[in-house]
């Protein structure tokens, strides 16, 4: 059981109250398994209405889940988890996926691809502000959310390697319903809004480090990051048209070089003497 409170503590400012049970275990062929599940009453976010000194009281919601991973010392191993939140007010229901794969070619080459999944229906949460800025107003919302990483690794040899990792982030928001936050924190339905705030987000990043350790404790890095973004309301593009329209927006590119140098002083005494 958790929970958070304010540094000077009112029952008004109580935050949210915590119930979970875990249970993990590993079997004789070295899979993991494990189940979880949570318990989570009303609570108070302070954060969601974006204006100072108001609340949103967070409907309360049940969820729970299984994850499973294989033989991580085996070439390819895999791991899957599922989480599942139901909460009775809104009929909100969110599932998330998330799977990891990983292949090891040799000593020299590995490969690993991670998906992370969530699907949220009725989820409620801040839509915007209006234009005096004094009123929130939230949404009933569809909300999509994917995450593909892709790394690889690649030891020429015991003092050399290249660390590769790519990554995609896609989020979309589509708004149903709209209500206004009440003074008490909670919602009341509005028939329409000034406009519409359904938005749809991308990121892709690449990190990429060649490493050489050329002396004892002593390494030259070269680094490579490039990185793009796009924001609009296209909320009913799929998943692989959004990868195609950030891979052809402009991307912002990165290099570094670091020199590491260890200088040990006692070597350096030591000769000085002699």
């Amino acid at each position: 059981m958790g929970g958070t409170y304010s540094s000077l503590w009112r029952p008004s400012r109580f935050q949210y109250i915590n119930v979970y049970a875990r249970a993990n275990s590993q079997l004789k062929n070295l899979w993991a398994v494990g189940i979880n599940a949570n318990l989570n009453p009303e609570r108070q976010d302070f954060y969601e209405p974006r204006l100072a000194g108001r609340v949103f009281k967070v409907p309360a919601n049940v969820s729970g889940g299984f994850s499973v991973g294989t033989n991580s010392a085996k070439k390819y191993s895999v791991s899957i988890q599922y989480n599942q939140l139901l909460s009775q007010k809104y009929i909100a229901t969110t599932g998330e996926l998330y799977l990891s794969n990983q292949y090891r070619f040799n000593d020299k080459l590995t490969v690993g691809l991670s998906s992370f999944n969530s699907k949220a229906k009725n989820n409620v949460g801040f839509a915007f502000l209006n234009e005096s800025r004094d009123t929130a107003f939230f949404g009933r919302r569809k909300r999509i959310t994917v995450e593909n990483i892709l790394n690889l690794k690649y030891n020429f040899n015991i003092k050399m390697g290249i660390t590769f990792r790519a990554r995609h982030y896609w989020s979309r928001v589509d708004y149903k319903s709209f209500f206004r936050l009440m003074d008490d924190g909670y919602l009341e339905p509005v028939s329409s809004v000034e406009k519409n705030p359904g938005t749809n987000v991308n990121f892709f990043n690449i990190d990429m480090v060649y490493t050489w350790q050329f002396a004892a404790g002593s390494f030259i890095n070269i680094g490579w990051k490039n990185a793009g973004s796009m924001f609009n309301q296209q909320t009913l593009e799929p998943y692989h048209k959004n990868l195609g329209d950030i891979l052809r927006e402009p991307q912002e590119n990165n290099f570094s070089l670091k020199v590491i140098y260890f200088l040990d002083y006692l070597t350096l005494t030591k000769k000085k003497n002699v």
